[in-house]
């Protein structure tokens, strides 16, 4: 998430403000993955908190493909993929994945995790 900011500073040399939206990405996805109560009815409503995001990791495919926004949620207002209600249940598979693992998630699925279903069309 945050390499194409860097790109942008190393390509553009845009400075200071690089550096804010890195530091600000950084902040956005820890809070989006804490266990803190922080869904505010307006921080909630225009940005995307742990309530919200969890629901993108549920492990039922209905629940999961809803909520895509890692920083403004109201993207997916405003394209019908948000989605409020409490999941049963979150993760990716049996077990924890390492940290190599999770960094090489975007090119290969961990070892004991499933890929979440695509969304049927019809």
């Amino acid at each position: 998430m945050v390499l194409p900011t860097i790109f942008i500073e190393l390509l553009f040399g845009v400075g200071v403000a690089a550096y804010g939206a890195i530091l600000l990405t950084i902040v956005q996805t820890a809070v989006v993955h804490s266990n803190l109560r922080l869904n505010a009815k307006l921080i909630g409503f225009l940005f995307t908190t742990n309530a919200w995001h969890i629901r993108h990791h549920s492990a039922n495919r209905a629940e999961s493909n809803t909520n895509y926004g890692c920083a403004a949620i109201v993207w997916d207002r405003v394209f019908g993929t948000f989605g409020d209600s409490g999941i049963r249940e979150a993760g990716i598979g049996a077990r924890e994945p390492s940290t190599m693992e999770k960094l090489l998630m975007p090119v290969r699925e961990p070892y004991g995790s499933a890929i979440a279903p695509m969304r049927e069309t019809t």
